[in-house]
């Protein structure tokens, strides 16, 4: 038995394909230069994030009581599903209730996998965390987001994320992610992730330094701050996680003259996250 036992754990781990799952339900809203917030809309999604080199085939979300199977689609590092956007949570749990959803994929060697994660809010509470209240700040002074100075580095901060907690299955903790683009709708920095081996950021962190040598003088940029909710599970070696998540997405503007050469910006800039449905979505 000791020797099937080992057979099987090694078999486990010789999994290549992918690196650990996702779905979460979470709500966006814009910040504006005079720090007040606005409701973008709420939203559902999935993602199955693949190590390098991996793939899988004919990926599908079944949902709660196999009422829906949405195809995953995406690139060689991560394949998505997307549901609407809606106006309210209600709406939103309505469309894609908590429950069983399961992610049904082939992995690279064929190997059927029908993976369940639960979403579940136990309790008569929204989990959605609060709004992320983003600062900016440049050597200890806070500065508006239309005055960045391009030759030093910009410090962002956020509101404390007070549902942020430790995971007691001891996989990830509650996370926070801070994502800069371009005025283009390209991304262009970003804090990390979990399950990669790089650095990331957790519900304990405070900030998160962009490097000057990200902005350029007389550019636009955009960028935004994420608390997630998180709960983790795991199947033969794939981290899962189930997240509630709140994102706030803002505007900033660097001082000087833009260099010559550089692709001039559009009066309004294209989005860099479907979340933005205020933005015209990037092609």
């Amino acid at each position: 038995m000791h020797i099937v036992v080992s057979l099987c754990a090694n078999a486990e781990q010789e999994q290549e394909d992918v690196s650990f799952v996702v779905l979460g339900k979470t709500a966006n809203y814009r910040q504006s230069a005079s720090g007040k917030h606005s409701l973008l809309n709420y939203h559902f999604f999935a993602e199955i994030f693949l190590k390098k080199g991996g793939k899988v085939h004919r990926a599908a979300l079944i949902t709660p009581g196999g009422k829906n199977e949405l195809v995953f689609k995406g690139d060689e590092s991560v394949l998505e599903v997307h549901g609407g956007r809606y106006k309210d949570e209600a709406s939103l749990n309505q469309a894609f209730p908590d429950g069983n959803y399961i992610f049904s994929y082939r992995l690279s060697d064929n190997t059927l996998l029908n993976e369940t994660v639960i979403i579940n809010n136990s309790t008569s509470q929204s989990r959605i965390p609060a709004i992320v209240d983003i600062t900016l700040l440049q050597d200890g002074r806070r500065v508006s987001p239309g005055r960045i100075d391009p030759d030093v580095d910009l410090l962002v901060g956020w509101s404390v994320f007070e549902t942020g907690n430790a995971d007691p299955n001891t996989i990830v903790d509650d996370l926070v992610f801070v994502v800069t683009g371009d005025c283009h709708g390209r991304k262009i920095d970003h804090s990390g992730g979990p399950f990669s081996g790089n650095e990331y950021l957790t519900y304990a962190s405070s900030n998160y330094t962009i490097l000057k040598s990200v902005l350029k003088p007389g550019e636009s940029y955009q960028l935004f701050v994420e608390h997630a909710d998180v709960d983790t599970s795991s199947y033969r070696e794939i981290p899962e996680i189930a997240t509630y998540a709140a994102t706030t997405f803002l505007d900033i503007h660097t001082i000087g003259e833009q260099s010559r050469g550089r692709r001039k910006c559009s009066k309004i800039m294209p989005a860099m996250d479907g979340g933005q449905t205020d933005r015209p979505q990037k092609n």
